[in-house]
């Protein structure tokens, strides 16, 4: 099925504005207006095509591109062939990002999915701004306000008292009780924000539900990915810094603090009073245990156990979590004394 099925395709594009808008360069003699069509992948290209080359693995197939261009690192483009001509960049990947962008510019419009006009219903109390769209289905709460060019999907629920700002797109059946959020934020389908966190106390017998009276924080240019759960706070809020990306089927409990400009990849859980800094990244299926602070700049490998504080720009993998080098010394131990052997009493090993 054609990428056009979806998404419309932007009309030819000359390398040269092509490389203007991807901070590329192009080679001397190369005809600036010669028209590329479409973006591909490295093994799909062919004529007419532009595709990038942004990892090492996939050098091996530089000679026998049928591509009409390429963005490459400086090193590797002579290994391009004659008939592909090299967009040079330091940064490939960005640059091929940002090229797929001008060619399909709706990708990026999180906007109407469905476009489904019918019922819904808005509470009177509720304050919506100029060009807001509220699609079928939608259930909007008292005393709620949402700000203009806000796209409700349908099916989402909007609780009593939510504030949301403007040019957010809110995914169809996304649920968001007690929750403020700011501008620019994306919510996929199926997310569940603000629900109360999972807290109890036993009390000899049994367990009994502690009250969960805080709110949840989103600031401006969040996104959160399809059927994420971000609960309220106990006590204190439940903050997601600006800029953070969050992906499909990550759980945040209640109280978690999470810096700006963070990653958290899919299936990642963080605990409850657990923390961020700035600019932190979890590899998918992290778990990070209560009152654990990351800090900013620090990176965590996938299905890492965070069992306790990391520092500052810290590089840490494996469950129990340990600095990456010294991993990395224990598994190269662990493989010599596999490849010895040891001998036991018998003579077997």
């Amino acid at each position: 099925m054609s990428r056009s099925t979806f998404f419309e395709r932007s009309a030819p594009i000359s390398i040269g504005k092509l490389a203007e808008k991807t901070d590329s360069k192009i080679g001397p003699g190369v005809n600036a207006e010669h028209s590329i069509l479409d973006v591909a992948s490295v093994i799909d290209s062919g004529p007419g095509d532009v595709t990038s080359i942004h990892d090492k693995r996939y050098l091996s197939h530089a000679s026998g591109l049928k591509a009409d261009a390429c963005f490459i690192d400086a090193e590797f483009a002579d290994r391009l062939p004659a008939n592909t001509l090299a967009l040079i960049t330091t940064q490939p990947e960005l640059a091929f990002s940002k090229a797929t962008a001008l060619f399909y510019p709706e990708s990026l419009a999180h906007g109407s999915v469905t476009g489904a006009q019918g019922p819904s219903i808005i509470s009177s109390s509720a304050i919506l701004e100029q060009g807001v769209t509220v699609e079928a289905g939608v259930i909007i709460g008292n005393d709620v306000e949402i700000g203009s060019d806000t796209i409700i999907c349908a099916n989402a629920v909007i609780g009593s008292g939510v504030k949301i700002g403007r040019n957010c797109t809110i995914g169809p059946s996304v649920s968001i009780v007690h929750t403020l959020i700011g501008d620019h934020v994306i919510i996929h389908p199926g997310a569940c924000i603000g629900q109360d966190g999972f807290g109890y106390v036993h009390d000899g017998k049994t367990f009994i539900k502690i009250p969960q009276i805080g709110r949840v924080i989103i600031q401006s240019h969040v996104e959160i990915g399809a059927n994420t759960t971000i609960d309220r706070g106990a006590l204190n809020d439940t903050v997601v810094g600006e800029g953070t990306k969050i992906d499909n089927l990550v759980a945040i409990a209640h109280n978690v603090s999470i810096g700006r400009s963070c990653i958290l990849a899919g299936q990642t859980g963080i605990s409850g009073s657990s923390g961020l800094g700035d600019n932190v990244l979890l590899g998918g299926q992290v778990g990070i245990n209560p009152h654990v602070f990351v800090s900013s700049g620090a990176q965590v490998a996938p299905q890492s156990g965070v069992n306790k504080n990391i520092s500052e720009g810290d590089r840490v993998i494996g469950s129990p979590h340990r600095n990456f080098k010294t991993f990395s010394r224990e598994l190269r131990t662990l493989r010599k004394l596999a490849q010895k052997g040891t001998q036991v009493p018998g003579g077997a090993e």
